[in-house]
């Protein structure tokens, strides 16, 4: 019986390990960049909860420092002052946190001229995953993740003279072939008497260890249910605490009596340290609360307008992207230009082939795995050659690069940063659409019932959106945030050119939308380094190119950080900006984002949200039992909750969840993410340029408030059918709360009947 009991502890412990490893959220490569939440798969507990566990667990950090709020709230803060209180004393004290046996041996060894252990360990497999992911197609399917590290391993005899360790080679030698075979064995050696809730400390720990391998691994869980990947990485990472845990006790079993004596006492102290530092966060918790509520403050609501409505000359939906708001502010200073906003590539999910490169990606929300196919209907002329861009993307690139073509492309090179060109600055002509008629009027009623448009314009333009700029990895990042690094241009094309067509327009008529024979839809492209708009498709009337002129200049004077006043001059410095391959911080991305608007564009058209707020069109009047809101929190709401999370964690810990100085970074491995130098774990998160000026933050980190035009009831009603949504809410990862028709933000009642 005794035997048959530990061979269950040992398989649970095994599945709990390979659980622990699904926990991880995933990362997408750099170029199909979508923001998320580090701690999605961590959203259904609390974050207080959270916050302390991954304080505990990987020294990471979810809060802000006191100093912050002392400088952001004033020292003479009401709350400030309460929460100071109760903070006294331990200001400076550091929380508890757990070691791994690599630093643990560290300690024990106060090693003054070798490399810190745990630096080598991540080294070493990092170094590895690099190699697994640079060339998949070198392992044999058989070959696993670990096993290539093994077997990597088994061969390299330098480790030992690095680290100063004679016979720490042979340990790789004793290690087992398999995964769980290594999971059982580590189970044997240290873990045998340990409670559960330590041994899961100690996994998340180790995982932490190799965060961004881990996410760029848990891609494959996310993408087709297979986690191996991670759990393999898990094992690997725990096979170098086995390596060095018999090393020590073989080699120096005085050190290892210590060593042992440090590993036993944090995991009789785990479950009240995780207490102790959710304890001590509390009072942070509360500034941060006062911390947001005052940034909710700054927007000055108020009841709809009851000026007379005028027939709209010019109609525009943008992506809800927070960059869009200005420009649409700048449209809306002419009162017959009525705006939208619409999330999701304007409802159409597609897949594009781009003939410039062969390559087929996605044009839709990361939510979403597209089904049908678009392609132009003329083939560039750029087919089939030379990708030159492509070769400056790895490292020491501008050398190989030169020597790969010879100075004859040295002028095409030098005009790549004087005169760069982008295709999705260009229209493509006409495109094709593999997709039944059904489903694109589908599409399109979903999109045109979501616009809930009263009054046709004569001219209606679709606007994507997309970011250009020189040499930066990160690139992708900026376009967008969910869009998996893709421009929003094809779809505003593909919108445009099917409703401009008859047999179109005939279907949408017999399901009830009327077109008038006079409208007429056009696509535009939205640059928002520069806030130029680009026209996709042609013979836009002249009346529109001016609106769109004076837009983007509106939009540029309230960007620009000085009292420069001439306009031509600031187009001028934006794209000096964009050209500039030293460039750091061409543009902000959605950087102080900090609030999601479902309401019709009429409750916020007076209102200034400079460029903070995702704005989406939402009707409730024809929505009583919630289901359309339920859609919106589910798609749009989440992916908004992601991009705000991946900034504010980019900003509370950007040693861990973000990407570190973007001067330093190295892509890595078929662009599936960035070194911070030449080695390290693979970064996560945004780079410090992204979210810092130099001087002060420049997006102010708040979670997400989401705000709806709604009666309680159908808010309620909504949540009930939207449970990973509802997830945020009660745990309080975002909040939601409802616009009442004095102008008023009213709390939600989740209970409410």
């Amino acid at each position: 019986m005794a035997t048959t009991s530990a061979g269950n502890t040992m398989k649970q412990f095994i599945e709990q390990a390979k659980s622990v490893a699904n926990s991880i959220a995933p990362m997408w490569p750099l170029d199909e960049s979508i923001a998320i939440n580090p701690c999605w798969e961590f959203t259904d507990q609390p974050i207080e909860q959270v916050a302390a566990l991954w304080q505990f667990c990987g020294d990471i950090k979810l809060l802000m420092p006191l100093s912050f709020y002392r400088q952001q709230l004033g020292e003479n803060d009401p709350e400030f002052v309460k929460q100071q209180f109760k903070l006294r004393g331990t200001e400076n004290r550091d929380l508890p946190r757990w070691r791994n046996v690599a630093e643990l041996l560290d300690q024990v060894q106060k090693r003054k001229q070798a490399i810190p252990w745990r630096d080598e360990v991540v080294a070493n497999i990092s170094q590895a995953c690099g190699l697994y992911a640079q060339y998949p197609d070198r392992f044999a399917e058989k070959d696993s993740l670990y096993h290539h590290w093994l077997v990597l391993g088994r061969k390299d005899q330098g480790i030992e003279s690095v680290m100063v360790e004679p016979e720490l080679h042979e340990r790789f030698h004793g290690l087992p072939d398999t995964a769980d075979e290594l999971f059982a064995a580590c189970f044997d050696s240290m873990l045998k008497d340990v409670p559960e809730q330590a041994r899961y400390c100690y996994l998340l720990a180790l995982q932490m260890d190799v965060l961004g391998w881990a996410s760029s691994f848990a891609l494959q869980r996310w993408r087709h249910n297979d986690g191996r990947l991670v759990a393999e990485l898990l094992a690997i990472r725990m096979a170098w605490d086995l390596i060095l845990w018999l090393h020590c006790e073989n080699r120096h079993p005085k050190r290892f009596v210590e060593l042992r004596e440090l590993f036993q006492q944090q995991i009789q102290a785990a479950p009240a340290a995780i207490e102790t530092i959710k304890q001590q966060q509390q009072p942070l918790w509360q500034l941060q609360h006062r911390y947001e509520s005052l940034q909710l403050d700054q927007f000055n609501w108020q009841p709809p307008s009851t000026s007379d409505t005028v027939a709209p000359a010019f109609q525009a939906v943008f992506c809800i992207d927070t960059r869009s708001e200005r420009l649409r502010k700048g449209l809306e200073q002419q009162s017959d230009f009525q705006t939208f906003g619409f999330a999701g590539f304007f409802g159409l999910p597609i897949n594009y082939q781009s003939p410039a490169d062969g390559r087929v990606r996605a044009q839709a929300p990361g939510l979403l795995n597209p089904a049908s196919m678009v392609t132009p209907a003329t083939v560039s002329k750029k087919a089939g050659k030379l990708d030159i861009k492509a070769l400056f993307k790895q490292p020491l690139a501008s050398l190989t690069a030169v020597e790969t073509l010879g100075f004859s492309r040295l002028p095409q090179l030098i005009g790549q940063g004087k005169n760069p060109r982008y295709d999705d600055l260009t229209a493509l002509q006409a495109l094709r659409v593999d997709a039944a008629e059904t489903d694109v009027l589908n599409w399109l009623e979903g999109l045109l019932g979501g616009l809930g448009i009263e009054q046709w314009a004569d001219d209606f333009v679709f606007v994507g959106h997309s970011s250009h700029h020189r040499n930066n990895a990160q690139q992708a990042a900026m376009k967008c945030g969910a869009c998996g690094g893709q421009s929003g241009g094809v779809n505003a094309q593909l919108a445009a050119e099917l409703l401009n067509q008859q047999p179109v327009r005939e279907g949408l008529a017999e399901r009830g939308w009327n077109i008038p024979t006079t409208t007429t839809f056009h696509a535009a492209l939205h640059e928002t380094v520069t806030d130029q708009l680009h026209m996709l498709t042609p013979n836009a009337p002249e009346a529109l190119l001016k609106r769109f002129s004076d837009a983007a200049d509106f939009a540029r004077q309230h960007r620009y950080d000085s009292n420069e006043s001439d306009n031509g001059g600031l187009l001028a410095w934006f794209q000096r900006k964009a050209k500039n391959w030293s460039e750091v911080r061409p543009e902000w991305g959605l950087a102080d984002n900090c609030l999601l608007l479902f309401a019709d564009r009429k409750r916020s058209r007076e209102l200034s949200f400079n460029g903070r707020a995702f704005l989406h069109e939402y009707n409730a009047s024809n929505d009583n039992n919630g289901e359309l809101l339920a859609q919106l929190l589910q798609a749009p709401g989440i992916v908004a909750h992601w991009i705000n999370s991946q900034y504010y964690t980019s900003v509370t810990d950007p040693d861990r969840l973000g990407s570190g100085n973007k001067l330093l970074h190295n892509r890595v491995a078929n662009n599936v993410g960035v070194f911070e130098g030449n080695g390290g774990d693979l970064r996560i998160g945004l780079a410090r340029q992204s979210v810092h000026d130099g001087n002060q933050w420049r997006h102010r980190p708040v979670r997400l408030r989401v705000v709806v035009d709604a009666e309680e009831q159908v808010i309620v009603r909504a949540l009930e059918q939207a449970p990973p949504f509802r997830n945020l809410v009660d745990n309080g990862w975002l909040f939601i709360q409802r616009l009442s028709p004095a102008g008023e933000l009213c709390p939600v009642s989740i209970n409410a009947a």
